[in-house]
């Protein structure tokens, strides 16, 4: 998956990235959000850039979330249009003007990963950071959303009985909704 995202072009990976933010911006999960938590992504490893759906919702009033990795758990920034970063432990951006806090409950949680699966299983780095994170801070009613490409998709994937499913996938093809028996459903825009 790596070798995925590295072979895409900058005018592939630019082109394939605007479409997720369109089809993230249109839907109603987006639009109707009060709190936001997502990745800043990792452009120089192939993460789609979502950074102009991100910024939009700002100024759109919602609350945005960034996480801070901690050792082995995820803190929280706020993002705002002062934001300043700094490097993280892996390569990442992480908010550094906001006091950082342990737990966030956000309506719609956007996720990174290496590949997905039909049911939602998610790949990511390996850290478990996120798997941590959820366990502790998703409400009933958070959607959790993966964000990848199209050829990050896979048929099935290992999955432990503490990896967090996905709920939906969003991709430059749209989105679609994760079903426990392997399928995806498409998610009518």
């Amino acid at each position: 998956m790596r070798r995925f995202r590295a072979s895409l072009t900058g005018d592939d990976h630019a082109a394939r990235s605007e479409q997720i933010v369109f089809h993230l911006r249109k839907r109603e999960e987006f639009r109707a959000a009060r709190t936001i938590h997502s990745f800043w992504p990792m452009t120089h490893r192939g993460e789609p850039d979502i950074r102009p759906a991100l910024l939009a919702a700002l100024k759109d009033g919602k609350q945005v979330w960034l996480p801070i990795v901690d050792g082995d758990q995820l803190l929280h920034g706020q993002l705002d249009r002062e934001t300043l970063f700094r490097k993280g432990a892996f390569g990442q951006e992480e908010p550094v003007t906001t006091l950082p806090v342990s737990d966030v409950e956000a309506d719609l949680i956007l996720i990174p990963g290496l590949a997905i699966d039909h049911a939602g299983n998610r790949i990511g780095y390996g850290a478990g950071h996120y798997d941590r994170f959820l366990s502790r801070n998703r409400s009933a009613d958070s959607l959790l959303v993966a964000v990848v490409f199209d050829g990050q998709i896979h048929e099935a994937l290992p999955a432990e009985e503490h990896d967090i499913r996905m709920d939906a996938v969003v991709t430059e093809s749209g989105w679609t909704w994760a079903l426990p028996d392997g399928g995806f459903a498409p998610h009518p825009d």
